[in-house]
């Protein structure tokens, strides 16, 4: 198989250790260039994952609406679960708030073409997340996959292979989970946004 279409993995981590501290990610990590030599080499399976690692915070919402999951994203779910579950975690319980925060930030890079965790705005995640939650410890995982075939299963397996977004999975903070699936382009290339955001009880 020719090398532009092998499958290509990117990813990323930022956490914050303090407070709405966030160190944020340099431009390549957030973006993926979608200058001509870069589309070609994403031509094939692509993959791009990032993640947001425990963020404590002082306590201060499917694909058609936002807050109910569809196949793909309860099996995200399932599969998280079933790691933690292994690991002598907690299960997270699907919370429609953050179904909807996790759908609506997919659904804006899926549109505006762009892979981050901060909004198009600039929001950071940890302030996205926060303001449907009130929650002391967020995290948030995003991955980018062209094909939808075994998704779910591809996707929290990269998370399993990352050190940081396994962080996320396996954090015994966290109680409460949205997932959120849009269509869109990534650069030169169709595939689909995942956004898993993760909360504690309080």
């Amino acid at each position: 198989m020719p090398r532009r279409l092998r499958d290509l993995q990117r990813s990323s981590a930022l956490a914050g250790e303090q407070p709405s501290c966030v160190r944020r990610p340099s431009p390549d990590a957030r973006r993926i260039p979608t200058r001509r030599r870069h589309t070609q080499a994403l031509a094939g399976a692509i993959v791009a994952v990032a993640t947001v690692a425990g963020l404590m915070l002082l306590p201060s919402a499917a694909q058609a609406g936002g807050a109910r999951l569809d196949r793909t994203e309860r099996k995200v779910v399932k599969f998280v679960n079933r790691y933690r579950a292994k690991h002598g975690r907690p299960r997270v319980h699907v919370s429609r708030r953050l179904n909807r925060v996790a759908d609506r930030h997919s659904r804006e890079m899926a549109r505006h073409n762009f892979f981050a965790h901060a909004s198009r705005n600039g929001t950071a995640a940890a302030t996205r997340v926060r303001r449907s939650t009130n929650a002391r410890a967020v995290g948030e995982n995003l991955a980018f996959v062209s094909s939808r075939r075994s998704a779910a299963r591809r996707v929290v397996n990269m998370w399993i292979r990352s050190d940081g977004h396994r962080a996320v999975l396996l954090s015994g903070s966290f109680r409460r989970i949205g997932v959120g699936r849009r269509s869109g382009r990534l650069g030169g290339s169709w595939g689909h946004h995942f956004t898993a955001d993760f909360a504690s009880r309080h």
